[in-house]
């Protein structure tokens, strides 16, 4: 199966793009890691998803960046940017 219809298979259809503008603004943070755009991006709904988006990318050696943002005095992720290991950044 395909990379992005495995996360999608995940998260939902509706919550992964590969809009070329989205996956610009997800390139980069602000650490001191060169940016590199991902492949997609997906917005997980729930800890299960995330896991499960982490479990696929072990086991096909797919690099991911799980960003989060505070949510109601909590820190919850919000975004999976995940770049395919045959991909093209």
């Amino acid at each position: 199966m395909a990379l992005i219809d495995e996360i999608a298979r995940v998260v939902g259809s509706a919550n992964v793009t590969v809009d070329p503008d989205v996956l610009a603004r997800y390139a980069n943070d602000h650490s001191f890691v060169q940016p590199r755009k991902p492949t997609l991006v997906a917005w997980a709904e729930d800890q299960a998803q995330i896991q499960e988006v982490v479990k696929y990318a072990n086991e096909t050696s797919t690099p991911v960046t799980v960003r989060c943002a505070p949510r109601s005095g909590s820190v919850r992720a919000r975004w999976i940017c995940v770049r395919g290991a045959r991909a093209s950044a």
